[in-house]
C-alpha cells in the first residue's frame, strides 16, 4: 500500500503592487500605518524632502527632520500639524557642511532616547557656490557622501537595536556619469571618487561622483549589516524634478529647470520611490539595490557600483577621515 502526504504550502514573499513612475506618495502609503515608527530625514525644507517628511508624518510616523534652516523647519512642522494636529514631528539643527554639526545632531537624537527604524539621507548639493565644506572637503563629496556616511556611523547602534531597520540614500541616475576609467588601479579610482576642493571638474561631474559614492556605500552597508536586520537602498527620484537643487546655476539654470519640470514628475511623485523603499513591507528584505520609478532598477546601474574592492576602499577611507568624530 502507498501512503500519500500533502506537503505544506510554501509561503511566497508578498508582491509589491504595480506602481508606476507617476505614482505619488499617497498611493505608496495607501493602507500603510506607521504608528510607532521613528524616521529621521535630512534635507526636508525644499524639493522632495518636503513631501517625504509630510506624508510619512501624516501616515503616523514620528518624523525627525534634520535641517540647517531653523525658520523653514519650524514652518514645515506647522504646515504638517495644520493637516494633522497630533502629528509627531521634531526638528534637529543639522549643517551637513560641518562634521561637528553632524556629531551634535547625532548626539541630540541619542538624547531623545528613541528607536530609529528608518534613516533617509535625502539632503544634497549640486554645483554649490562654496567649493569646500567647513572641514575642507570638496563640497559635493563632503555634504552628499562624507557627512551622511558619518551620520550612519554615529547612529548605527540605534538602528541595530531597532531592527528591522532601513537606510535610504538619495543617489541618482547621474551616478553612471562618473567618468572613471574602469581600467585604472584601485587607488586611482578612489582618488577620483574623493576630489579635493581644488578640483577643476565641472559641478555636474562632482555631483555624479558623489552619487556614485552614495551607491557604493549602500552596497557596502548592505554587506556589513543586512544580516543584522538593516536593509539599504539607493534611490533615483527622477530627472529635473522641480526642486531647488540647481539654484546656483543662475537665471539660465532656473529657466531650464522650470521648463524641464513641465515634463517631469512633481515633488510627490519624485519622493514616492524614497517612501516606497522606506516603508513598504514588500521590499523590507530587498537590500543593497538601486531603485527608480517605484521599482527595483538594477538594470540601470553602472558596473562600477558592483566593485566590492572599491566599495571597501571608499568605506575605509571615509572611516579614516571621520574617525576623530566617532568615539
Amino acid at each position: 500500500t502507498f501512503q500519500f502526504f500533502l506537503l505544506p504550502e510554501m509561503s511566497s514573499p508578498p508582491q509589491l503592487p504595480k506602481f508606476s513612475p507617476k505614482s505619488d506618495c499617497s498611493q505608496i502609503l495607501s493602507g500603510i500605518n506607521l504608528d510607532g515608527k521613528v524616521i529621521l530625514i535630512t534635507g526636508t525644507t525644499s524639493g522632495i524632502g518636503i513631501p517625504t517628511a509630510k506624508y510619512l508624518a501624516l501616515a503616523g510616523a514620528h518624523v525627525i527632520i534634520a535641517n540647517r534652516n531653523i525658520v523653514q523647519s519650524q514652518d514645515q512642522i506647522k504646515e504638517i500639524k495644520d493637516q494633522k494636529n497630533d502629528a509627531k514631528v521634531d526638528f534637529i539643527n543639522t549643517d551637513l557642511s560641518s562634521l561637528d554639526s553632524v556629531v551634535a545632531a547625532a548626539n541630540t537624537f541619542k538624547s531623545m532616547n528613541l528607536p530609529l527604524h528608518i534613516l533617509i539621507l535625502n539632503a544634497g548639493v549640486f554645483s554649490p557656490e562654496r567649493k569646500a565644506t567647513l572641514d575642507n572637503f570638496e563640497t559635493a563629496f563632503g555634504v552628499n557622501h562624507v557627512a551622511h556616511t558619518l551620520l550612519v556611523t554615529l547612529l548605527i547602534d540605534i538602528l541595530k537595536a531597532s531592527a528591522p531597520a532601513r537606510i535610504v540614500f538619495l543617489s541618482s541616475s547621474s551616478h553612471a556619469h562618473h567618468g572613471i576609467d574602469s581600467s585604472l588601479p584601485l587607488e586611482s579610482k578612489l582618488d577620483c571618487l574623493c576630489p579635493s576642493p581644488e578640483s577643476t571638474a565641472i559641478g555636474y561631474k562632482l555631483y555624479s561622483l558623489s552619487k556614485m559614492c552614495n551607491f557604493l556605500t549602500v552596497r557596502k552597508l548592505h554587506r556589513l549589516y543586512s544580516d543584522e536586520g538593516i536593509s539599504t537602498y539607493a534611490v533615483h527620484p527622477g530627472a529635473c524634478i522641480p526642486t531647488n537643487i540647481g539654484r546656483t546655476y543662475g537665471l539660465g539654470g532656473r529657466i531650464f529647470f522650470k521648463v524641464a519640470s513641465l515634463f517631469t514628475k512633481n515633488l510627490s511623485q519624485g519622493a514616492s520611490t524614497t517612501v516606497l523603499c522606506a516603508v513598504r513591507p514588500e521590499v523590507e528584505k530587498i537590500s543593497g539595490k538601486y531603485w527608480q520609478d517605484c521599482r527595483e532598477a538594477e538594470d540601470n546601474t553602472d558596473p562600477l557600483a558592483n566593485d566590492e574592492q572599491l566599495q571597501d576602499a571608499l568605506y575605509d577611507r571615509t572611516m579614516e577621515i571621520t574617525k576623530k568624530y566617532v568615539k
